[in-house]
């Protein structure tokens, strides 16, 4: 077995025991914990510079390191010096005003990105556009391969490919006889893209808040990315970072006409009844009053809904209730989910195979009154969508469900009810004012109590992107090499980015992220990152070594040591011997970096 950069990997057997090695205190305590179960006794007596006390306030320092640690993916080198001189008040404050920070270096890193500045139908044209002929081919190619077990497009894997959904929805669409030319990628442009724009922002970013909160926002509006790539970049740059720290009920009505929710729920194909609508075609709906030439276009414009359309969906209706705004314990019934999906249809996507945009189509419309939440609202085509939306956002229910998802995410796993008391609060008397929420999480007296210090396990894109944050590295457009072992080294931590498939977003909870697999390719990561040994990362290990200092990481117990010692060597022997030969020093910064990378202490924010 090999990694992405072309190495074999280390003996499972060395990180599975480096796994009880450098976790053997758990995730309990803001240290490192590098201790075998033999010494951890002895070790606990004596104090860590980086402990804290559960009855003593945090130092200076430990203020600074929390909310570098809450509001950003982690300190970079210089960064606790520049906060200590601004002040953590000033901090905070420059965070929750990201429009007025400058941030030319990722605006100059992002230049060469082709898909976050096209609309969807210039995606459509530039990367998508094939003729007829072509499709087919290839569709009957993939489908013979993938029937005679020797498709090579991807690794096998325990659910379908991309490029079979991708073939599948080409087979449908081609039995529309009115498309004469179909769409299908060319090339995966947009997948590299986001991923690669998703992880500069991160790191390089000078907005760190705005990008911990897209990041909060792309899994509270979770849509899946093999719907449709392209889409979901237009999804992330146009409905979500937009609103991201501005008003919630805008950012809900963004979402709800996107096409990628519409299509990743159904709803774009949530319909009357079939024989509603037919009869509205037979006896000449208003949009369409003539009976014959008119009638035609209708049926043929719909063709891609009325082949995929079974009638009502209550995706979207339940969803929007249950995840995006009330929460399961909301107050809402069945009724209710069946009297919002009614509201909703008609909410569509002109020309849904080629990307098209959100559009209200009134022939599809369920007419009529509709009781929500015991609030009728008055027939009125796409208004009624509209009117619960707005009714959704302001509701308390709605309230204290963002706060608690915003306390969990920025204070800790269990969220302090007090907290989430004035958050919710803020939320209604601001109209859901995303920043004055924030600001009231951030400067209430419990966000900075001792007991919530250093206790939120990171997730996978906050490990990477703080690890190559600590270490001074740089990102930029990465290689086909450096994005896929990115790619890969989240997924097998357990966050493909864009690839959650339920609508509920990837948790942010620790106890999602700690089984013991998941921790050894964290240490993977470490050990990766320390020897440079990601494509195109280089590492300042001087400077990490600074940083940790400062932030006064324990040093790794001999046993740790010697683990990490023949790991590191496994990686020199088969990428790099003759470059360490010359500098040994270098070995031991290494082993020093990777201790502290894969420590409980930096696992932790």
């Amino acid at each position: 077995m090999s990694n992405r950069t072309g190495h074999a990997l280390p003996s499972a057997s060395l990180l599975a025991l480096l796994v009880p090695l450098l976790f053997a205190g758990g995730f309990s305590a803001p240290r490192l914990a590098a201790q075998t179960p033999n010494t951890a006794s002895a070790n606990a007596a004596s104090a860590d510079a980086g402990a804290v006390s559960a009855n003593a306030p945090l130092t200076a320092d430990q203020r600074i390191i929390h909310v570098l640690s809450r509001l950003s993916y982690g300190p970079r080198p210089g960064d606790i010096e520049r906060v200590e001189a601004m002040g953590v008040e000033a901090y905070i404050e420059e965070q929750l005003r990201p429009a007025e920070i400058a941030d030319d270096l990722v605006r100059e890193k992002l230049a060469p990105f082709t898909t976050l500045n096209l609309n969807l139908l210039e995606g459509d044209r530039l990367y998508r556009l094939v003729d007829a002929q072509s499709v087919r081919r290839q569709a009957l190619a993939d489908q013979k391969a993938a029937m005679a077990g020797v498709n090579g497009v991807r690794e096998p894997t325990n659910s379908p490919s991309t490029d079979s959904l991708m073939a599948a929805r080409l087979r449908r669409s081609m039995l529309n006889s009115r498309i004469s030319g179909k769409v299908v990628p060319t090339q995966r442009l947009g997948e590299v893209e986001i991923l690669q724009a998703r992880m500069i922002r991160a790191v390089h970013s000078n907005r760190q808040l705005y990008e911990m909160m897209v990041d909060f926002w792309m899994n509270h509006f979770s849509v899946f990315f093999d719907t449709d790539e392209y889409l979901t970049v237009d999804y992330e740059e146009r409905a979500v970072r937009p609103h991201v720290m501005g008003n919630f009920e805008d950012l809900l009505i963004a979402t709800a006409q996107h096409p990628a929710m519409l299509m990743y729920l159904d709803n774009w194909i949530s319909t009357a009844p079939e024989e509603v609508v037919q009869a509205r075609l037979d006896a000449g709906h208003p949009v369409y009053p003539e009976r014959n030439l008119r009638r035609s276009l209708a049926i043929r414009e719909r063709a891609e809904y009325f082949e995929e359309s079974g009638g009502l969906n209550e995706n979207y209706g339940r969803e929007l209730m249950e995840l995006h705004t009330l929460g399961v314990d909301g107050g809402y019934t069945q009724q209710d989910v069946m009297e919002v999906a009614r509201a909703f249809t008609g909410w569509t996507v002109t020309a849904p195979q080629q990307r098209g945009y959100f559009t209200f189509d009134p022939l599809l419309h369920v007419e009529g009154d509709k009781l929500v939440l015991g609030r009728t609202i008055e027939s009125g085509g796409m208004d009624e969508g509209l009117e619960i939306l707005t009714m959704l956002a302001h509701h308390p229910s709605t309230a204290s469900f963002i706060s608690t998802k915003l306390v969990r995410r920025f204070v800790a796993d269990d969220p302090p009810p007090e907290i989430v008391a004035a958050a919710a609060r803020t939320f209604l008397e601001t109209d859901g004012d995303i920043t004055a929420v924030l600001r009231t999480i951030f400067t209430s007296p419990e966000f900075f109590a001792p007991e919530y210090y250093q206790v939120k396990i990171k997730k996978p894109i906050e490990v990477v992107a703080s690890g190559i944050r600590a270490t001074g590295a740089e990102l930029g457009v990465m290689s086909d090499a450096t994005s896929t072992y990115v790619q890969r080294i989240m997924a097998r931590m357990g966050e493909d980015l864009y690839r959650h498939q339920a609508p509920d977003g990837f948790p942010d909870v620790g106890s999602a992220w700690i089984a013991t697999t998941a921790l050894a390719v964290r240490i993977r990561f470490a050990v990766d990152l320390a020897a440079g040994q990601i494509p195109a990362v280089t590492p300042d290990l001087t400077s990490a070594l600074s940083l940790f200092t400062r932030m006064d990481f324990a040093e790794p117990s001999e046993q740790t040591n010697t683990e990490l010692a023949t790991l590191v060597d496994e990686l020199i022997l088969e990428a790099a011997a003759k470059t360490w030969e010359t500098a040994p020093m270098d070995r031991d910064l290494v082993i020093r970096i990777a201790a502290a990378l894969g420590s409980p202490r930096f696992q932790t924010r």
